[in-house]
């Protein structure tokens, strides 16, 4: 959200606030980073063999559709 679309006057920084500031360390970004890599790689994973556990199903499903004969299929068999 931008301030200045709705004119809100945030003020001056509170200077004493800047005492309190901590220098993060210096591993942390290479943490956060590995952290956040470890997590798609599940998500993807994850999204991966759901997809191909569904497309599967699917293949199966069809086969044993083509399977089974149509109601055509047994009217030519019979002459009709």
């Amino acid at each position: 959200m931008d301030h200045e679309e709705h004119d809100i006057d945030t003020g001056e920084p509170i200077a004493e606030l800047g005492v309190f500031a901590v220098e993060p360390a210096p591993e942390l970004v290479g943490k956060v980073a590995r952290s956040i890599n470890r997590r798609n790689l599940v998500s993807d994973s994850l999204d991966f063999s759901f997809m191909v556990m569904l497309k599967t199903l699917w293949e199966f499903f069809r086969v044993v559709m083509e399977t089974i004969p149509g109601i055509d299929e047994e009217e030519d068999r019979n002459g009709r």
